[in-house]
């Protein structure tokens, strides 16, 4: 938490030094081929991330406190992960925000490529995190049938977090090599998304002796057992 703090408090300390040096109307987003296509205020440009990243900060921290389906013994666990994602996302902030005022002080960055790379290695490291995320309603990959028993939920996370990984490195390697390709790139994040998604219904379908799989072998076997 106190390192998370630090990253906020530097994001915004780091856009109050340089904005005497900002013109007054600034990009504040760029296409996939780099072009800056939409412009405000330095204040909202210098600020706008900084300040999410301080919201971020501020809910994520406090989400365990209330989440209905967590009890108190798993309360401490999810405080300590939502706190790694509160970190993460802070980090992932201050450092987009870094990239964007480089780019104002006419250095020539190239914001959508470190967008990019950036966004691939936040997903990267939240893939790392998801499979130690117990089941509740705020965060994860929730879904009706992840939701419905810690078993299900732990199935789904575990693939989550490889794909998540998997999509993270493809999405920061894209970074690096390729400019305009934008459909590749949403197919890689398409995929990522919907393969846990997926999962978690043949799990729970699986658990409930549906389908082929573990939860359904069981069943089958106390059957034949009777």
């Amino acid at each position: 938490m106190r390192w998370t703090f630090v990253l906020v408090a530097a994001s915004f300390l780091l856009s109050l030094f340089i904005y005497p040096f900002v013109p007054a109307t600034v990009p504040i987003h760029w296409n996939i081929a780099g072009q800056a296509d939409g412009f405000a205020s330095r204040d909202i440009g210098l600020f706008l991330l900084p300040a999410i990243s301080a919201v971020v900060f501020l809910v994520i921290e406090k989400l365990h406190e209330i989440d209905p389906i967590v009890n108190e013994e798993k309360k401490a666990s999810l405080g300590t992960v939502l706190g790694e994602v509160s970190f993460g996302a802070c980090a992932f902030f201050f450092a987009l925000n870094a990239v964007i005022l480089s780019s104002y002080l006419g250095k020539g960055t190239d914001v959508a490529s470190w967008a990019m790379f950036l966004s691939g290695f936040f997903m990267g490291y939240l893939g790392f995190v998801l499979p130690r995320v117990p089941r509740n309603y705020f965060c994860g990959i929730r879904t009706p049938w992840s939701l419905s028993s810690d078993r299900v939920w732990k199935r789904t996370h575990d693939l989550g977090g490889k794909t998540f990984i998997a999509t993270g490195a493809v999405m920061a390697l894209y970074a690096l090599v390729a400019k305009e390709s934008i459909g590749f790139l949403l197919g890689i994040l398409l995929v990522g998304a919907l393969v846990p998604i997926a999962y978690s219904y043949f799990c729970w379908k699986a658990e409930a002796g549906g389908c082929p799989g573990k939860g359904g072998k069981a069943k089958k076997k106390r059957k034949k057992a009777r």
